[in-house]
């Protein structure tokens, strides 16, 4: 499981930086990233669901309440940030997403932390 936390880490800070490149440019994030947002989007989701059949399952981290908190944010933070954005691809959209990525990279981070399992 710690593989594919570092996976979505690495997606979401490379991503964070394609989005900064598309900002510094100022150009439309192309279509590809648009999936490729959807994609951790979707990754993120299949990573907390897992995390919480461990929980129900009986195995508890130490800090649950937080470690809950975590599972609750993470799937959130790409679509809150994409509807924020709404269809603004340009510049400060593209800039909005990089943080939202990298925000999602740091809860993703802490919710690995905060996980009993090996």
């Amino acid at each position: 499981m710690r593989s594919l936390h570092i996976t979505a880490i690495a997606y979401a800070v490379v991503l964070s930086v394609v989005c900064v490149a598309c900002a510094a440019r100022h150009r439309r994030r192309p279509a590809a990233v648009e999936a490729c947002l959807t994609l951790l989007a979707g990754v993120t989701v299949i990573l907390c669901l897992v995390e919480g059949l461990r929980i129900a399952n009986g195995s508890r981290p130490d800090e649950l309440a937080t470690h809950i908190g975590y599972l609750v944010i993470a799937p959130l933070v790409l679509p809150a940030t994409a509807g924020a954005v709404q269809l603004d691809g340009d510049r400060w959209g593209s800039g909005a997403m990089a943080v939202g990525c990298l925000v999602l990279a740091v809860v993703l981070l802490r919710l690995a932390a905060t996980s009993s399992h090996a």
